[in-house]
């Protein structure tokens, strides 16, 4: 079998937003007694997740499109 070059993951998504959302709406709600914080930082830590998952992929498109043999 031919072996690949490695190369990043192609799966696009990162889960370090979500953690740190996470932990930023835990640290929240614990100093507030309030548990919803939890909920509501991990929610805004998957969307800043999706939205930086997709610029990051509309810009490696952008690149492979400008960059490759006609």
């Amino acid at each position: 079998m031919r072996e690949r070059a490695p190369r990043e993951p192609t799966g696009g998504w990162s889960y370090l937003p979500l953690i740190i959302g996470l932990v930023i709406g835990v640290t929240v709600a614990t100093m507030v007694d309030q548990w919803w914080w939890a909920t509501v930082g991990t929610v805004i830590g998957g969307v800043v997740g999706a939205v930086v998952s997709g610029k990051s992929r509309k810009n490696r498109s952008r690149d492979e499109t400008r960059f490759s043999k006609p």
